[in-house]
């Protein structure tokens, strides 16, 4: 399993920036309230989503898939 982790402040940024999407910011607060970060024991690998979408993608597969995003 992956855990996309990001802050507050970055995701409200974010979804603040997006149009037409039907997430409002003002449930920003209730959607954190009901999250359940992985326990230490649990086999998750957590990736940071501060970085660009492809940038994020190359560490799943580098980190938590084990294969290099460089061309052979």
């Amino acid at each position: 399993m992956i855990f996309l982790d990001g802050s507050r402040e970055l995701i409200e940024r974010r979804l603040v920036a997006r149009h037409g999407h039907f997430m409002k910011a003002s449930m920003l607060d209730s959607r954190f309230a009901d999250l359940e970060r992985p326990a230490p024991d649990e086999p998750v690998t957590t990736v940071s989503i501060d970085a660009t979408p492809a940038e994020i993608v190359d560490d799943i597969l580098r980190v938590a898939l084990g294969r290099s995003t460089s061309p052979p």
